[in-house]
Parts: structure tokens; C-alpha cells; sequence
């Protein structure tokens, strides 16, 4: 979920603000599962992105079930990392 979710949202966000997306991200996004994820049945993966700030994106996703139940939580922070300059 979290590299799913988080990375869907953060590309999507970079896509529809017109930027290219970065080379490199750093994050941290602890999971809260609430209850076993199915492997065999339909689930819904969302990911948002919460806030923007600079090089930081707090983002947010969570796992559904088909009748819309929360199954897992994740909320987290990514940072871009710049190249070196040459």
C-alpha cells in the first residue's frame, strides 16, 4: 500500500501541478491495518496528497474493501532528494 497508494497520489499531484516528477523520494508512511486485506477478491487503493510544502508532500492512502470498508490506513511524508550539482 504504502509504495502503491503514496506513490500514485505523490506522481499524480507532480503531473497535475505541470512538473516533471523528481529523480528520488525519501518517506516514511507507517501502515495501520485494521483488518486482514483479501488477496483474492476486489479492494480500491486511494491516495491523496494532504499538504505541500517545498520539497515535502504529506500524503494519505488506504485500502477498501468492495463494500467500501477500511482495511488498512497509511499517512506519511515524502521528500525529494535534488541531485548533487555538478
Amino acid at each position: 500500500m504504502k509504495g502503491h497508494g503514496f506513490s500514485r497520489a505523490y506522481h499524480n499531484h507532480k503531473n497535475i501541478c505541470g512538473l516533471q516528477p523528481p529523480r528520488d523520494v525519501f518517506s516514511n508512511c507507517p501502515t495501520t491495518r485494521f483488518r486482514p486485506v483479501p488477496s483474492c477478491a476486489p479492494i480500491r487503493i486511494e491516495g491523496r496528497i494532504v499538504k505541500h510544502e517545498g520539497r515535502k508532500f504529506w500524503a494519505e492512502s488506504s485500502i477498501l474493501n468492495d463494500h467500501h470498508t477500511r482495511l488498512a490506513h497509511s499517512s506519511g511524508i515524502f521528500i525529494e532528494i535534488k541531485p548533487k550539482a555538478s
